[in-house]
């Protein structure tokens, strides 16, 4: 196929459109100009970003793309993409001459072979139709999390999109671990290897599952697994040791290393002076033993000791600290928090709220007033609980974010049990949960929350210390004031 050439001195067309949407990073050259003919070939693409470095903006692109021509601005432009918190899940691909032979998948998504053409460019979109599906089922992120957790739920839905069963750590000389995984480290903003502490925190909180794949010693002073192993002398420590074979003289029961007999390549006992001729007569070699050339002393054997080459900590083999690598895949509360936008530290607040089917407190707040209007004028009563779940701190605290998944689908199911989809659900910062009923009246609502109490207690995994206080609109007042004052004395 022929390929159009381009005037490098002619401003890019950036276009958009409902089409495939791409961020592109390249360098100015041949190779850009090729990839950029293919993008004006191709109908159902637009450019809508072209720049030679990241640019953090409000974009949304399906695909990430880059053309490099040489193996340093494929690394830096790979790193930058996974490393945004806004870019790092999206699929991406890479264009290049050379092979890159440190990383690949998952890092890109895809490689475009080299001369480029319409076909495999569409089929490398088709291809990765899917991770660009499964991102876009998933809810978007809450804005009250911060980087540390976007980053975490960045990290499961990259391993959720791209349907990794396993997840392998690679060998990685320049890791302090010796092992890594070059594309986590970048999801979650950290140093080489960095990302497989935190997964080994995430597997601790039950979002991934473990096999064992290897242990590694490191230094218990910097945590670098670069150790050396050495023989020392076990009263000076020094490594300037040797080896010796030993000579005991039968007559006087003399035992020392062989060179302190030797004199004038002959055996001459240095205790009492003879000179040993025969072995087997005058002198047997019974062993063995450790010279150490610093300090002069003689050990029946060497000790081992470790010397970190990285901060130079010298220590005892038994004070090596162990870590356990390991391959990984998500659990099924992985999956979950992958979907609905957990990271392992999330609050009861959020979860409850992503659970529920709970309304903002700014809406609850507006719906009510209206509310109030309408049950004045027209003499319908409707109740307002106000259900604090005292003991929410310490949940918090306490409970692993399994347990407050399964605790908030035990909740739904009672609250689904109980109230009617007429009724209204929210929550407020401090743990209050307020619960609007429609059309009853108090003692109804006291009936309601009784059950809800009672079977509470019967089947919550977690016991939670429930208090509640109930006001019923109109016939706990007869105007808008004494409403608002009830209100008040309900917390809103």
């Amino acid at each position: 196929m022929s390929v159009k050439s381009r005037d490098p001195s002619m401003p890019l067309e950036i276009k958009g459109g409902d089409d495939h949407q791409i961020y592109l990073l390249s360098q100015k050259g041949d190779l850009c100009n090729e990839f950029l003919n293919i993008i004006q070939e191709s109908n159902d693409v637009s450019l809508i970003q072209h720049d030679l470095s990241l640019v953090e903006n409000n974009i949304t692109p399906d695909y990430l793309i880059v053309i490099a021509e040489d193996m340093q601005f494929a690394y830096q432009s790979l790193h930058d993409f996974r490393s945004s918190v806004r870019f790092g899940t999206m699929p991406l691909i890479l264009g290049c001459p050379h092979q890159l032979d440190e990383i690949g998948f998952p890092y890109y998504d895809s490689l475009l072979s080299i001369p480029f053409s319409v076909f495999d460019f569409k089929n490398t979109l088709k291809k990765l139709s899917t991770i660009r599906a499964n991102l876009k089922k998933i809810n978007p992120q809450p804005e009250v999390f911060n980087e540390k957790a976007q980053r975490e739920v960045n990290l499961l839905r990259f391993i959720y999109s791209r349907d990794l069963a396993e997840i392998a750590p690679q060998r990685d000389k320049n890791s302090p671990l010796g092992y890594s995984l070059a594309w986590a480290d970048d999801l979650l903003g950290g140093n080489r290897g960095g990302s497989l502490l935190e997964l080994n925190r995430l597997a601790r909180d039950g979002l991934f599952l473990t096999e064992l794949q290897d242990r590694i010693n490191i230094c218990p002073r910097c945590d670098d697994y670069r150790i050396n192993f050495r023989q020392v002398c076990p009263h000076c420590g020094s490594p300037d040791i040797s080896t010796q074979a030993t000579i005991q003289h039968f007559a006087c029961a003399h035992v020392a290393p062989e060179k302190n007999f030797i004199s004038n390549d002959k055996y001459i006992c240095p205790k009492c002076g003879k000179q040993l001729k025969h072995i087997g007569v005058d002198y047997t070699k019974p062993g063995e033993v450790v010279v150490c050339d610093h300090c002069g002393a003689v050990s029946q054997e060497a000790q081992v000791s470790c010397l970190c080459l990285v901060c130079g900590a010298e220590f005892l083999p038994e004070q090596a600290k162990q870590i356990s690598i390991y391959r990984y895949r998500l659990s099924q509360m992985g999956l979950e928090a992958a979907i609905e936008g957990f990271h392992s530290e999330i609050d009861f607040n959020n979860i409850l709220k992503s659970f529920l089917n709970i309304y903002s407190l700014p809406f609850f707040e507006k719906y009510l007033q209206l509310e109030m209007q309408r049950a004045l004028r027209y003499k319908r009563p409707f109740s307002l609980i106000n259900l604090r779940i005292a003991n929410l701190a310490a949940i918090d605290k306490t409970v692993s974010l399994k347990d407050k998944s399964n605790l908030i689908k035990e909740i739904e199911k009672i609250f689904g049990t109980y109230l009617r989809n007429t009724d209204l659900i929210s929550f407020t910062a401090e743990g209050d949960l307020y619960l609007l009923l429609l059309e009853c009246d108090d003692s109804r609502a006291e009936a309601i929350i009784q059950r809800i109490l009672k079977r509470s207690k019967e089947v919550l995994s977690i016991p939670l210390e429930f208090k509640y206080h109930i006001t019923c609109v109109p016939d706990q007042t007869k105007d808008i004031e004494n409403v608002q004052q009830l209100l008040s004395q309900a917390g809103l």
